[in-house]
């Protein structure tokens, strides 16, 4: 079975198509890696974030950190520093991108310029570009974070991108459909005009750099587990010790495909490529989901933010308020089935209006039902002036809302990266840490974007459904600092042109 991709027709890295005399100046494609970083390594960097007691104003200035560990404020004041500081990478990362380096902004524009163009973040590596795991010969040695994208599926030019789902759980099939939910093997949410969500992810300068310069990416190197020889050799760099001068990100973005009855101006689209393993389809996707995570000199347990549209689902309990819903039925709302309390799974299109259900095995072609079960923890205040500004100019990311960020308190001394969480709240069984074992307070203890964790809940005894897990829970029990780059790899091959 091929696997199943959808491919955002984007350019990056204009000076990479011009001669190679060109390439030195534009400091892309160039076949030294260490002196392509030199040209193009840092980016625009902001102070520290406070908590935008003040008036917000967009720019495309990163910020550096936060000014203080959030593990020493109180909880309330940590939460507006972390949001202040969610909202302003935000805002940065959806700047307009530079054409001539990956990952760094236009600064010749304000943050009105033409809002389908790439975002900073769009122009970050995907997996893929980094790891090989189907080629025995691969080394990334010689490949440079501005280099255009290799072609692979559909014979696409160089310089498109594919728009990867993260899976997590190796269940002996090697090659799944890019659109299953992370954890759930051909769990799909379906939008309700029936068409999928489709999931990428991708990496900054800091990671790939350091990745592909301590060997961590090569052919062999690597397993489902992560790098061979331990996960204790992995120490993602921070802002103070990575090349681009903004510590490591790695960001998640949900995609779903607009239709007529859309109204496209309330969503920053792409026109893409959708691949099923057989066709090529033109279609284009509007952005419903954004995880950013990003590893701080102040946070080296990273700081996890997650936005979502608005338009996606309301809360729990309720029948909306007459939008249409990405995500979400009126209709099913207010005449939901009799037997939803207790089913774990839709095995009968009767049962669709179920809601926070997996649909798989489910009937051909269903809809997913989605509520948030967990209220928006963001910063009310701190989102609706960074909401107001970008109504200002003209943006369709006025209406993105922060659902709520996630960050760690240490107990005990924490020298390694994957001491467990000391509340640990996923249904895989993560363990809790023996008596005086160091760990750490996750702050919130739950945190879910209804359009990538969406099925990710448990019924109690009652048959209220609840929120189970979160960013941090599930990438520090399974993944490598934080990371699941190298199951995604393994589970994700995308073969490269040899050209």
């Amino acid at each position: 079975m091929r696997p199943v991709s959808v491919t955002v027709l984007r350019r990056w890295c204009v000076a990479a198509v011009v001669a190679a005399s060109l390439l030195a100046i534009a400091g892309c494609s160039d076949d030294d890696a260490s002196a392509s970083t030199a040209q193009c390594g840092p980016v625009p960097i902001a102070g520290p974030s406070g908590f935008c007691d003040g008036a917000v104003a967009l720019s495309g200035e990163i910020p550096a950190d936060m000014m203080a560990d959030p593990a020493s404020l109180d909880v309330a004041s940590a939460r507006r520093m972390v949001d202040c500081f969610a909202w302003e990478s935000f805002a940065a990362l959806n700047w307009a991108a530079g054409a001539d380096c990956r990952g760094v902004p236009d600064e010749t524009t304000g943050a009105a310029r033409d809002w389908t163009s790439d975002r900073v973040w769009e122009t970050f590596k995907e997996p893929y570009e980094l790891f090989q795991a189907t080629d025995a010969t691969w080394d990334p040695a010689g490949v440079s974070f501005d280099d255009a994208a290799p072609s692979g599926a559909c014979d696409l030019d160089d310089g498109d991108k594919l728009v990867r789902r993260t899976f997590k759980f190796p269940l002996g099939e090697p090659l799944l459909p890019e659109d299953s939910q992370a954890f759930l093997p051909g769990a799909v949410l379906v939008d309700q005009q029936g068409n999928s969500v489709w999931y990428e992810i991708v990496i900054n300068r800091d990671i790939f750099d350091y990745l592909r310069d301590a060997g961590l990416a090569r052919s062999g190197s690597y397993s489902y587990g992560g790098p061979l020889g331990g996960a204790g050799e992995v120490d993602f760099p921070s802002g103070d010790t990575g090349a681009s001068g903004a510590g490591s990100i790695e960001i998640k973005a949900a995609w779903r495909e607009l239709t007529d009855a859309d109204d496209t101006s309330r969503y920053f689209t792409q026109d893409a490529v959708v691949y099923d393993g057989t066709d090529c389809t033109e279609q284009t996707m509007g952005l419903v989901g954004l995880h950013i995570v990003r590893k701080l000199p102040s946070s080296p347990k990273w700081v996890w933010a997650t936005f979502e549209h608005e338009d996606n689902v309301p809360p729990q309990g309720s029948s909306g308020d007459g939008r249409d819903y990405n995500f979400f039925s009126a209709d099913c709302a207010e005449s939901p089935p009799d037997d939803c309390a207790f089913q774990v799974a839709i095995i009968d299109e009767d049962d669709e209006c179920c809601p926070n259900l997996i649909t798989f095995p489910g009937p051909e072609n269903s809809i997913n039902q989605v509520t948030r079960l967990t209220a928006i923890q963001g910063t009310a205040e701190i989102g609706e002036s960074f909401r107001a500004a970008f109504a200002a100019a003209d943006s369709p990311f006025r209406y993105f809302q922060l659902v709520g960020t996630q960050w760690a308190k240490p107990q005990g001394q924490l020298p390694g990266a994957l001491r467990r969480p000391c509340n640990p709240s996923g249904p895989w069984g993560v363990p809790e840490p023996a008596a005086g074992e160091p760990c750490y307070e996750q702050i919130p203890p739950v945190l879910r974007n209804t359009s990538m964790e969406t099925l990710i809940v448990q019924t109690d005894e009652q048959g209220i459904q609840r929120s189970t897990d979160s960013c941090m829970n599930c990438h520090f029990a399974g993944g490598v600092d934080g990371s699941y780059l190298w199951l995604d790899a393994m589970l994700n091959p995308y073969e490269i042109s040899a050209d």
